[in-house]
């Protein structure tokens, strides 16, 4: 089974688990992962405009930010209008 998919258990193992819930939630929920947007990647120019997953739509919007930054080595001069 995937890890950071809800499992169903018994009511046994549920009392077992809820003194383990802060831990896990904690270690495995997708909240707690780091995110690392590389600065020279090529999809930072060529961005698809539809992403399935919250991770890629930060992505995205971060390339769209740091194009529109200091940050932009190819066309320095361009604004946010």
């Amino acid at each position: 089974f995937y890890q950071r998919v809800p499992q169903k258990c018994c009511v046994t193992c549920t009392e077992t688990l809820r003194p383990l819930q802060d831990h896990l939630r904690s270690t495995i929920a997708h909240c707690s992962l780091e995110l690392e947007v590389e600065r020279n990647a090529l999809s930072r120019y060529f961005n698809n405009p539809t992403r399935v997953s919250l991770q890629d739509e930060i992505i995205k919007a971060t390339h769209t930010l740091r194009n529109f930054t200091e940050d932009n080595k190819i066309e320095g001069e361009d604004r946010l209008p």
